[in-house]
């Protein structure tokens, strides 16, 4: 194993996977990212996976594999960014698994890093998608996680499938399932809940405490139903809207009112990614298929 600021040539072309070993500094700590690997007993490490056909750099199945891991929480664009302008990389030939190392800082919250990220304090954990994958066990909370969104599934579907306010949405399953209280706060509250469970959300119009409402969506059906038939994608954003529109064309108010293509996706769990530069209309859309997908918690912790 070694530390350096690239792989050896040689290493870099038999790699056989990649990740990311994200850090943050402040005046009192360093902090770690880790992920919750559920499939592996629940074991925390850093974000990564393996190398897929046609890359040739680690740095890209790096980027890949965080973007995809952390549900868009770390973009493969910063990743990318970060690691070429700071590179540092530790390598392990058992496995020959490259590790990237890159630093998560304030200023990086709102863009390529999502704020619930930054602003997470350490050793709270940050809850990214029910990992439907994993056979429920009896020191598992997936079984309680479930029941908790066919409760608000339920709520919404007894009201037409909603919009309703997010609030009384909240209120209403926090009274029918009380343990739900917790599992909302372990995921960074409401709207964060809503993202891994897939129920749309938006803002209020005013943009005030409590204006949120939250709702079913068809269209999110018909967009993943597109997505599957072009292998789970990546294709272009504009693509996708423009098929999902065909199909449902009541969708381009939803669209809309979640603020647009890509806060759209992000809400329902499609993966979406800016083009090479950044122009609008290049921006690509995925699948982040469950089956594939085995991080279902984030955390900074203390080093």
């Amino acid at each position: 194993p070694y530390l350096g600021v690239t792989l050896n040539p040689k290493d870099n072309k038999a790699y056989s996977a990649a990740g990311l070993l994200a850090y943050r500094v402040s005046a009192c700590s360093l902090d770690v990212l880790l992920g919750r690997h559920p499939s592996r007993q629940g074991t925390w490490s850093w974000i990564g996976g393996k190398r897929e056909p046609g890359e040739v750099c680690s740095v890209a199945t790096a980027a890949r594999e965080v973007h995809e891991e952390s549900l868009g929480h770390l973009t493969a664009n910063w990743v990318e960014a970060q690691l070429r302008s700071q590179p540092q990389v530790l390598w392990h030939p058992n496995g020959r698994y490259a590790v990237h190392l890159a630093e998560v800082e304030n200023h990086d919250a709102g863009g390529d890093v999502a704020a619930a990220l930054t602003q997470l304090p350490s050793g709270r954990m940050l809850q990214l998608r029910l990992p439907s994958s994993v056979s429920p066990t009896n020191n598992s909370t997936i079984l309680p996680a479930l029941a908790t969104v066919g409760t608000a599934r339920t709520i919404l579907t007894e009201r037409g499938g909603g919009p309703m306010l997010l609030s009384q949405l909240m209120a209403l399953m926090y009274k029918r399932k009380p343990c739900s209280r917790w599992e909302v706060r372990a995921a960074g509250g409401a709207v964060s809940w809503c993202a891994s469970a897939g129920i749309m959300t938006a803002g209020g119009l005013k943009r005030t405490a409590r204006a949120e409402t939250a709702w079913l969506s068809q269209a999110l059906t018909t967009a993943r139903a597109i997505l599957n038939e072009h292998d789970g994608g990546p294709i272009l954003l504009s693509r996708l809207m423009a098929l999902m529109y065909e199909r449902e064309p009541s969708s381009k108010l939803e669209v809309r009112t979640a603020g647009g293509a890509a806060n759209w996706c992000a809400c329902g769990g499609i993966m979406t990614e800016a083009g090479p530069k950044g122009p609008v209309g290049m921006e690509t859309a995925w699948l982040g298929q469950p089956n594939t997908l085995e991080v279902d918690h984030l955390v900074w912790f203390p080093w």
